[in-house]
């Protein structure tokens, strides 16, 4: 066993930057009212990203907060039917397809986000979620996390602990965990906080850096 999985980092100091303007802006532009409730997904719009299964929790999310909006920012070849289903289930108002947005722009939306959603699951071909690059950037951003139990985000989030782990294709589960974040502002920041430690220990740029300087130490000593 000499293979060591080193994983990608996040550039922690850009997705931290944002200002409580920029979030504003992102808000305005949105039509998103002060105390509205902003859900985030970023993404890919494909089927093992799940959004199929956060558009469905969205109806039940809007019984406990009419108001509350889901920002999805990606795109992929499942926007059509995503789009069609949030009409069927008369969430269009709800649901906005943001489409993609510059790197740069990102950190603003997580930031005006209350909660990130990455309702990943394992697609009909096996595939599924490797290390979610955006839960490490919702994370250092300080928005709390809710994310489906699969592939590398149990590597990331730790359940009750860094943020709410839910089993996957559940949207009764998953829009269960939102409310109770959107309801509890202390746990929100107590997760938001614990997260941001978590990933400032074990996957900053300079984190892993570190890391593979060592591998390539060990690999240049044995030569």
């Amino acid at each position: 066993g000499n293979i060591k999985v080193i994983p990608m980092g996040v550039d922690l100091r850009l997705f931290s930057s944002a200002s409580s303007p920029a979030a504003a802006a992102v808000r305005k532009k949105y039509g998103i009212s002060k105390n509205g409730k902003v859900l985030l997904f970023v993404g890919r719009l494909a089927e093992k990203k799940g959004v199929k299964y956060l558009i469905a929790a969205m109806k039940r999310v809007l019984r406990s907060y009419p108001q509350c909006k889901l920002v999805a920012v990606g795109e992929g070849h499942e926007r059509s039917s995503l789009m069609r289903q949030s009409q069927q289930l008369g969430l269009s108002d709800n649901i906005i397809f943001a489409g993609s947005i510059p790197n740069t722009d990102l950190p603003s939306f997580y930031k005006a986000a209350d909660v990130f959603v990455l309702p990943s699951i394992i697609d009909s071909k096996g595939d599924t979620e490797g290390l979610g690059v955006v839960l490490l950037e919702a994370i250092a951003a300080g928005t709390p996390v809710v994310a489906s139990n699969v592939g590398g985000i149990p590597d990331v989030i730790t359940s009750n602990k860094t943020g709410l782990l839910v089993g996957q294709k559940n949207p009764a589960a998953l829009s269960k965990a939102i409310v109770s974040l959107l309801k509890n502002s202390w746990l929100r920041k107590r997760f938001g906080t614990a997260a941001k430690i978590r990933v400032e220990k074990n996957f900053s740029w300079e984190k892993i850096a570190a890391e593979f300087a060592k591998v390539y130490d060990s690999i240049i000593s044995r030569i």
